[in-house]
């Protein structure tokens, strides 16, 4: 190999160090975790940065037969909780439509007037949701207003005297102005959870109209707060339940926290119940399993003087 070949190849490796939809590289799968992560339940990929957790993660895309809507949460790193949510699922309803345009032609005449229907149904809900993102976390708002109340009447008096008669109306009213005030406390967090109902049936109409099931990749899933990752993997979880909707993360495993329990309730997913893990890292308390990862290689690799090394 001459050096314009090596120099070709060292900047391909540099251009292909974060994988991304400009990337060129593929996903090698010698432990088979391509049919896994596209089974139909959620999913959690660990690697370390560089493992191939996004190259995995993208073999899910729309073109591989999928209703898949793709998250890069880095993107979101510095959004306050609850606009996260708010942030996410505007991006999933509004790659929804995108996703059923491209579809527009595969509907026949019955099927396309639903399908404009939960586009409606998805950009309102898109809208809506946008609006809220310029409001406050959480107010107390009052209001105040007047409130009128009056009464009258009208007595006649008629007097005669010798000259003729006179007559006379008097005309009375009273009236009362009052000033009323109500408060009320809006919350934003409160008005999503309200609302999850709404987003369970929008995203089951859309699995039903596209004959898919429905699936949100959130990549880079570390660089969200630790302490909020969990209650922003627990509301996407309550709208898959009972329906064919899928989560698929990628992060890195101490950088992450999906389950939290508090005195109240649980939040969030747990592993191996709600969410099953698949671990692209290599380390030392999998001996058995990296030695045979790099024998692999080693067998693989033409160098007789590599493999006489690593068996030293």
């Amino acid at each position: 190999m001459d050096i314009t070949e090596i120099q070709k190849l060292i900047r391909y490796i540099e251009e292909n160090t974060r994988a991304d939809k400009v990337s060129g590289i593929d996903f090698i799968d010698p432990r088979n975790f391509k049919p896994k992560v596209q089974g139909k339940q959620n999913y959690v990929v660990f690697g370390r940065r560089g493992a191939g957790k996004s190259t995995l993660l993208k073999t899910l895309s729309s073109e591989n037969g999928n209703f898949s809507i793709y998250v890069n949460l880095e993107d979101y790193k510095d959004i306050s909780f609850p606009n996260i949510i708010i942030k996410v699922l505007t991006r999933m309803f509004d790659d929804s439509v995108k996703g059923l345009n491209k579809e527009i032609g595969l509907f026949p005449f019955g099927r396309y007037l639903k399908k404009r229907k939960i586009v409606k149904q998805l950009k309102k809900a898109s809208y809506d949701l946008k609006n809220k993102l310029n409001s406050p976390d959480s107010l107390e708002e009052q209001r105040k207003y007047k409130s009128k109340a009056s009464e009258g009447g009208l007595a006649k008096s008629k007097v005669k005297n010798p000259i003729g008669s006179i007559k006379a109306k008097v005309k009375y009213s009273e009236s009362d102005e009052k000033e009323v005030q109500h408060q009320w406390k809006i919350d934003k967090l409160n008005e999503l959870k309200t609302s999850i109902d709404e987003h369970k049936e929008l995203v089951s109409e859309l699995s039903k109209l596209t004959q898919k099931q429905i699936i949100l990749v959130l990549d880079d899933f570390y660089f969200i707060p630790k302490d909020i990752q969990a209650y922003l993997v627990d509301y996407f979880h309550r709208i898959s339940k009972s329906n064919e909707f899928y989560l698929k993360i990628g992060t890195i495993k101490h950088r992450t926290t999906l389950y939290r329990q508090t005195l109240q309730s649980y939040v969030g997913m747990e592993l191996n119940a709600d969410v099953y893990d698949i671990d692209l890292d290599y380390t030392l308390d999998k001996w058995n399993e990296l030695k045979r990862f790099k024998r692999e290689l080693i067998d693989t690799y033409p160098c007789e003087q590599l493999r006489i090394e690593f068996i030293r």
